[in-house]
């Protein structure tokens, strides 16, 4: 495909993701964390912060201030949900929720869009409760080395609890229940049989990886419908840790730098018109973007993110 025509597709598919996160205009960020008759704690990773802050005048919008220059920054209201939020004041809001960041438990709507799990239980639910209940195909979850112990904490507890669990993306059985399509050499994609799922998205739960010069994280996108009000949809973009997240977030945007940080993105126009091609293709409507998101420091000190699109599912109509 032609250069041209790659950021043409690029740019058409970033604006249908922009246009759902419009629709709602609220964003919610994923860690926040608000102690027991304390002050909320600024905890918040610039990373989380990266759609919002339209007018670039400070780091937390740094994916907006640098969007790509066929597209508009977005225009969304960040709004904190602080610890134990009453549930009748999120209920309120959530209709007007078309976006988050971050893929924290911490973050209440993201617990509604990756589990199956009521309003009313929303903050005394365990890891326990939740491990065979998910919504996606793919869903947040601790590392194997968590003491077993924590499955066993109200996940609202875990943002006040000194010590937290490391976090990964994990198969649910629901994986092969979704078409699965994946790139081909040839640059198209193919549609995974289920019996190849697990051992082709087995490297999905290794969490941050660290080398001298490297670090690699995964990530994903969620597109889908507001699990309280299906006439409309979230979009929820984050990954094991603040590298997936910002890669995440960036390709939303086609980012392709960061002067202020020194930071040069790879492949966010090429992934995501590869994305634009299985959307149109397939006709899906609501849907997964798994993503490998890999930084690298050279010898000369540039930093380099790539943001690779490997595979998406289709999710439930």
């Amino acid at each position: 495909m032609r250069q041209k025509d790659v950021e043409k597709n690029a740019l058409r598919m970033a604006r249908k993701i922009h246009k759902i996160i419009e629709q709602g205009k609220i964003g919610i960020i994923g860690g926040t964390v608000k102690e027991k008759n304390k002050e909320t704690n600024n905890v918040i990773r610039l990373s989380d912060r990266c759609l919002f802050g339209k007018d670039g005048s400070s780091e937390q919008g740094f994916c907006n201030k640098n969007v790509h220059f066929g597209l508009n920054p977005l225009d969304i209201q960040e709004f904190d949900i602080p610890f134990c939020f009453p549930i009748e004041n999120l209920q309120k809001i959530l209709s007007d929720i078309s976006y988050a960041s971050g893929l924290s438990v911490a973050n209440p709507v993201v617990r509604l869009l990756m589990y199956q799990v009521l309003l009313e239980n929303l903050y005394t639910c365990t890891l326990r409760d939740l491990e065979h209940v998910s919504r996606l195909p793919v869903f947040i979850w601790v590392e194997p080395e968590t003491p077993i112990e924590m499955l066993s904490v109200s996940i609202e507890d875990f943002r006040v609890r000194e010590v937290r669990p490391s976090w990964c993306l994990r198969l649910s059985s629901m994986a092969k229940k979704c078409d699965y399509f994946t790139r081909t050499k040839d640059g198209y994609h193919a549609k995974l049989s289920p019996d190849k799922i697990d051992k082709y998205l087995s490297n999905i739960a290794l969490s941050y990886a660290t080398g001298e010069e490297w670090h690699g994280d995964f990530a994903t996108i969620i597109v889908t419908k507001n699990p309280l009000d299906e006439s409309k949809k979230i979009v929820a973009a984050g990954g094991n840790h603040w590298l997936g997240t910002l890669g995440a977030n960036a390709v939303i945007n086609l980012v392709t730098k960061i002067p202020e940080k020194g930071i040069i993105f790879r492949n966010t126009v090429e992934s995501m018109a590869w994305l634009g091609e299985v959307i149109e293709k397939q006709n899906l409507e609501n849907y997964q973007v798994m993503i490998s998101v890999t930084y690298r420091i050279g010898l000369d000190g540039k930093k380099e993110i790539d943001v690779y699109i490997t595979g998406v599912f289709a999710l439930p109509s």
